[in-house]
């Protein structure tokens, strides 16, 4: 392997997994399509467990990472930004948002490239002060953003003129899998917002 491939940090989601004569074993563990699209872009995925101790030696992590890939998966603690859970909320991990938002912050103080999608754009915001509508049911037909719970559906989205995305698909909407009950409500300091979705 070349000394000049990227190592792209990618922290686990810990969730129940059974297997033969083992029931509801706890792992740390992300589908597969993430790490398998860090390696189609040419990276390297160094997946992380969420942990204490990789909280505490997150600067250490980042000294010897090229970049960060926020990966999806259960809603963020809303007491990370000054809310009470909403109660269709997935039950936090708050040891993963902790520490996604220490790569977060590290990597920006270093100008280090980093990816949200899904959670992990949530995460970015949140990171840098913003927060989030918690339960779009609330005030919008889910359909296009839930059809089947535990099944991704189709909705597009439109790029923002002018913005980095804008330069490399150009101003114009195309279609996205999603599973949101969320969004970002109040943009994080120094964000943009590069594509919307109705």
């Amino acid at each position: 392997m070349s000394s000049s491939v990227p190592l792209i940090l990618v922290v686990a989601d810990r969730k129940s997994a059974s297997a033969g004569a083992w029931a509801n074993i706890p792992n740390d563990a992300l589908p597969h399509t993430y790490i398998a699209a860090v390696e189609q872009a040419g990276g390297v995925p160094v997946l992380l467990p969420p942990t204490e101790m990789l909280l505490e030696n997150a600067e250490r992590l980042l000294e010897l990472a090229d970049g960060v890939f926020l990966a999806g998966g259960r809603d963020l603690d809303a007491a990370l930004y000054g809310r009470e859970n909403h109660p269709l909320n997935d039950k936090p991990l708050r040891i993963r948002d902790d520490l996604e938002i220490a790569l977060a912050r590290g990597a920006r103080d270093r100008g280090m490239p980093v990816l949200g999608a899904c959670r992990g754009m949530q995460v970015l915001n949140v990171a840098f002060g913003g927060t989030l509508e918690q339960h779009l049911g609330d005030r919008l037909d889910m359909t296009p953003h839930r059809d089947v719970v535990g099944q991704f559906t189709s909705h597009p989205v439109t790029v923002v003129p002018g913005t980095r995305l804008a330069s490399v698909l150009g101003p114009r909407s195309f279609p996205i899998a999603a599973h949101h009950h969320q969004a970002v409500e109040t943009l994080g300091q120094g964000l943009i917002a590069t594509a919307h979705a109705e």
